[in-house]
């Protein structure tokens, strides 16, 4: 089977050629999900380690990664999350792979604003990575309740007071004494990924790491 897929990939890709995001550079069949070529992936600015304690980010918030973010969440190119996932998953391995894992649970949109978007870029990410990963995901249990405002619209010192009582878990028993990793797009004040980390550790989790793909 994996060799009639190599085919069929081969073949589409002879019709319809795969090209970098990035550059446009015309990418082999065997890419994968990387829709990037080697030299742009050779310009990713990738962090080591935590940034903080349990808390990851996999590349820093700049050049060609700021780009690809904004091409995934505001250009609606939802084949990107799968390389942003990819990506995070061999970060994982390098970084996380002492750490048991129960859950992979993405940072949840209100309804409405993910309506408006389409899609929940962390979501997607969390499913790409999962597959990666070989690990399940818990979705739609963590929900965001309450449509607050953009984080990058308001001051910092106001940004905990905004996310407060804003996500609600609707199954707590699935949670406890499990470990969790709690995945999304970009960490800058960390706010709202610390207000996660409340709620999932106010009904038991044992452990909740976060992994954000830029910071």
């Amino acid at each position: 089977m994996k060799f009639i897929n190599f085919l069929n990939r081969g073949f589409l890709n002879l019709l319809f050629p795969l090209r970098c995001s990035e550059c446009g550079k015309k990418l082999s069949p065997d890419s994968g999900y990387l829709f990037f070529c080697g030299d742009c992936i050779s310009s990713i600015p990738f962090r080591r380690g935590k940034i903080k304690a349990e808390t990851y980010a996999v590349c820093k918030y700049e050049g060609i990664v700021k780009k690809t973010v904004h091409r995934l969440k505001y250009g609606k190119k939802r084949f990107l999350a799968q390389t942003l996932g990819l990506i995070s998953a061999d970060f994982c391995k390098k970084n996380l792979e002492s750490q048991k894992i129960d859950f992979i649970v993405p940072v949840p949109l209100h309804r409405v604003r993910k309506e408006e978007r389409g899609f929940n870029q962390a979501e997607l990410i969390a499913i790409a990575l999962g597959k990666n990963l070989n690990l399940p995901l818990s979705l739609n249990n963590l929900v965001r309740i309450r449509n607050t405002p953009s984080q990058t619209l308001i001051k910092k010192n106001e940004r905990l007071k905004n996310l407060k009582g804003a996500f609600r878990i609707k199954k707590p028993y699935r949670f406890l004494k499990r470990s969790v990793l709690l995945v999304d797009d970009v960490y800058t004040t960390g706010a709202t990924t610390d207000e996660c980390r409340k709620v999932l550790k106010k009904v038991g989790s044992k452990k909740v790491f976060i992994l954000t793909f830029a910071s």
